[in-house]
């Protein structure tokens, strides 16, 4: 009946707690034909060679406490954060024909970069989930590298599943996230 007792007290604590930030790089356009050259210029993501024009970084950390009853180490608390970073570009235009294309484009992107935060916010419930379902163990530095053990298991999922998804939307041209189908 005590372990039981834990489990409840684990469920009680645990809570993913998601911080969202937003790094803009500032982009100027007077005409349609500057627009992706600006922002090939501006936009500070690089990566291989190639310029993108929105990204989505995440830091996920875990933290638990753990005591021993009957011989056993358990998990007390669990405590889960997820970090996202956004960085966008930020047009600043008194063109119409500019401001045309941004707003059709722009919420494509914002959606794409969205549906990389959503990959890393349902691994931060993963890993919370799956630390609050470990047993527990006769031995506590067991417990606390078993707790590692299934945490980087999701986060290699996790860069697994944001590969895939660049690769199956070439990084968003398929939902229409690439400037130039606009231009």
């Amino acid at each position: 009946m005590l372990f039981c007792i834990c489990l409840a007290s684990v469920s009680a604590n645990a809570e993913v707690i998601v911080n969202e930030s937003y790094d803009y790089y500032r982009v100027y356009a007077e005409r349609k034909g500057e627009l992706l050259d600006f922002l090939n210029v501006f936009s500070p993501i690089q990566t291989d060679g190639k310029v993108f024009h929105g990204n989505t970084s995440h830091y996920i950390n875990w933290d638990f406490q753990w005591e021993t009853q009957d011989e056993q180490c358990l998990i007390t608390a669990i405590t889960v954060t997820a970090d996202i970073t956004f960085t966008l570009p930020e047009i600043y235009t008194f063109s119409d024909e500019v401001s045309a294309i941004w707003n059709q484009w722009y919420p494509k992107l914002v959606a794409h970069e969205n549906t990389h935060a959503d990959y890393a916010i349902q691994t931060a419930r993963e890993i919370e989930q799956s630390i609050r379902d470990l047993p527990s163990y006769p031995d506590c530095d067991q417990l606390r590298a078993e707790v590692h053990t299934v945490a980087e298991q999701r986060m290699n999922r996790l860069n697994q599943m944001n590969k895939e998804y660049d690769l199956q939307t070439n990084h968003g041209e398929t939902e229409g996230a690439w400037l130039k189908s606009y231009l």
